[in-house]
């Protein structure tokens, strides 16, 4: 249930997100947005399981989330 609210919450920021990018226009703007909610969206997921398990799976996510932001960012663009 909570993965289950965590996704939704993550889906309703990139909706907002990309209502934002409407108005600004922004292509720097929008990949730090991104790259904010995919590294705390994976972040709250991860740290579900525990704490230290979390951290330790956040890092390699991290990078992840780079890729996708920068695939994004280039479809986009």
């Amino acid at each position: 249930m909570i993965t289950a609210l965590t996704l939704l919450i993550i889906f309703a920021v990139f909706a907002l997100i990309f209502i934002i990018f409407k108005f600004v226009g922004s292509i720097i703007l929008i990949a730090l947005l991104l790259f904010l909610v995919i590294a705390v969206g994976i972040g709250l997921i991860g740290m579900m399981g525990g704490a230290v398990v979390g951290v330790l799976a956040f890092l390699p996510k991290i990078i992840i989330a780079v890729i996708i932001v920068a695939l994004i960012a280039y479809v986009i663009d």
